[in-house]
């Protein structure tokens, strides 16, 4: 017999719509904004947003999965573009971005992390870091993640 409070596969399909703006100074905004469909699941602690990049995104053929954690988050990219970002609100986290000229040390600082949960289904995610690229700054982003 089925317990109607079942889990079903399909329980944890969402669609996710992703706005980032990248701004490199007063007045020079760069802003991409893509809707797809993925999984949200909660393992242990932690939940995880999986979905497959486009080509708008410029990352066509590449898995992304976000781990979101109490006080942090990692963006997981494997498929044609490989490396994961770390943030922890307030922090600065260094990571390895792989390129076909080599290898480029990424520092991301966070300064805010907000996530939004409704009737204990995640429904959004608002990161706002700056980036910088063998210690020049390349900018403020700011991602704004909502997931139906």
């Amino acid at each position: 017999m089925n317990n109607i409070h079942e889990k079903k596969p399909s329980d944890n399909n969402v669609f996710i719509t992703i706005k980032g703006n990248m701004s490199q100074g007063v007045g020079d905004a760069d802003i991409i904004e893509f809707s797809t469909e993925g999984k949200w699941e909660k393992l242990g602690e932690s939940h995880y947003l999986t979905y497959e990049e486009s080509k708008i995104s410029g990352l066509e053929g590449t898995t992304t999965t976000i781990k979101l954690d109490d006080d942090a988050m990692s963006v997981m990219r494997i498929g044609n573009v490989n490396y994961t970002m770390n943030f922890a609100k307030g922090a600065k986290n260094f990571n390895k971005y792989e390129t076909n000229y080599g290898p480029l040390n990424m520092g991301i600082l966070t300064n805010d992390i907000k996530v939004v949960f409704e009737n204990n289904r995640l429904k959004g995610i608002t990161l706002d870091y700056d980036m910088d690229i063998n210690g020049s700054s390349i900018g403020n982003n700011i991602v704004d993640i909502c997931v139906n």
